[in-house]
């Protein structure tokens, strides 16, 4: 249920990011987060499976095509530990540069709530999760497009705030309408 839910909100909100960022209100901070975490836990460990298979399929190529002589049993140990650090700093990079990000983004937009603040970056980085994995070199068009979306969700959730606060004042008015007459 979770996991299947994690994957339809990540595609969600990079398909349709305005809608997902005006809905964020209705979502309660401790669901934002569960969704992220799963997404993390599964994006660390296609990235640690891509490179495992990676560097096999490469090693493969080498011993088939050049020629050179391989020695699986280390190449395999060699692999194994650059996929399990792989999937750890999906999960460090996940969690405290995440941390970081959100205090310097925190500096410069003022008006939302830090833990708001938060769930926004989390939304934001859904690209990064979904598609890093398969092609690390894409690094730079991932991150224009997660500061895209990091602008969209600031600018979306501060109209909801406007416009919440407006409403709110109308009621007032017309409470105070109402008890003069």
């Amino acid at each position: 249920m979770g996991l299947r839910r994690t994957i339809r909100q990540g595609f969600r909100t990079l398909a349709d990011p305005k809608s997902q960022f005006e809905a964020l209100p209705g979502r309660s901070f401790e669901e934002v987060v569960e969704d992220y975490i799963i997404f993390l836990l599964i994006a660390g460990l296609f990235a640690g499976v891509m490179s495992l298979v990676y560097r096999f399929v490469y090693s493969g190529y080498l011993s088939v095509f050049k020629g050179i002589t391989m020695n699986y049993w280390k190449l395999l140990n060699y692999s194994v530990g650059t996929s399990v650090s792989m999937f750890f700093f999906y999960l460090f990079a996940g969690t405290f540069l995440l941390f970081i990000v959100s205090i310097i983004v925190k500096i410069f937009v003022s008006g939302i709530k830090y833990t708001r603040l938060i769930a926004i970056l989390i939304y934001s980085v859904t690209p990064l999760l979904l598609f890093n994995w398969i092609a690390p070199t894409l690094i730079l068009p991932l991150i224009i497009w997660v500061l895209f979306l990091l602008v969209c969700g600031v600018k979306t959730v501060k109209q909801l705030q406007l416009r919440d606060i407006k409403e709110k004042k109308e009621v007032i008015q017309k409470k105070k309408a109402v008890s003069k007459k």
